[in-house]
């Protein structure tokens, strides 16, 4: 990767690698396995598989899709840190957004998105923002095996990827055809 990505953008990979694995460790997966992984695959499966594998923001946005909507980092510190197209595009692959209170900064609560909204705005995102839901979505099915995923669990993501993930795959031919 390194080779096919400028310097300067190899340098911003590698400021979200180290910012996406500090900010979840002390999270883990159902699993037990260390969520930082998951963020690693995440980035890796757009790097191997996307149509736009050579692209410094796509790989930056997988590693840190998850960080506002499970780490509450404000969208302000992720656009300060690795710009402002990832920063968007990180809220808009977060199904929550924490609402913090403006006197002190502490985080109220987190509001859900509904997921009819949460894809529109995937869909309506530029096209690269769909790759990084795709990657994120081939390594969670991966995971979909393991024993911490119940039945209805499984019934209800197959579901929403049958909905509303399919029709993203025409927007990353390569990313499409892996999952």
């Amino acid at each position: 990767v390194q080779r096919n990505i400028d310097p300067k953008e190899w340098e911003r990979i590698q400021v979200a690698y180290w910012f996406a694995k500090e900010v979840h460790r002390t999270q883990s997966r159902n699993s037990g396995e260390r969520y930082f992984n998951h963020c690693r695959r995440s980035a890796h499966n757009v790097l191997v598989y996307s149509d736009r594998r050579h692209d410094a923001d796509v790989a930056i946005a997988g590693l840190c899709h998850d960080t506002v909507e499970d780490c509450f980092v404000p969208e302000e510190v992720i656009r300060l840190l690795l710009g402002k197209h990832v920063a968007k595009s990180v809220e808009t692959l977060s199904k929550a957004i924490p609402v913090f209170e403006k006197a002190t900064g502490s985080i109220l609560h987190k509001e859900k998105k509904a997921l009819d909204e949460y894809y529109r705005g995937i869909y309506d995102a530029d096209a690269w923002v769909a790759s990084v839901k795709l990657a994120d979505r081939l390594d969670n099915l991966s995971d979909m095996q393991s024993s911490s995923w119940n039945a209805a669990r499984r019934q209800r993501y197959i579901e929403e990827t049958e909905k509303y993930i399919v029709p993203l795959c025409e927007r990353d031919k390569g990313l499409g055809f892996e999952l």
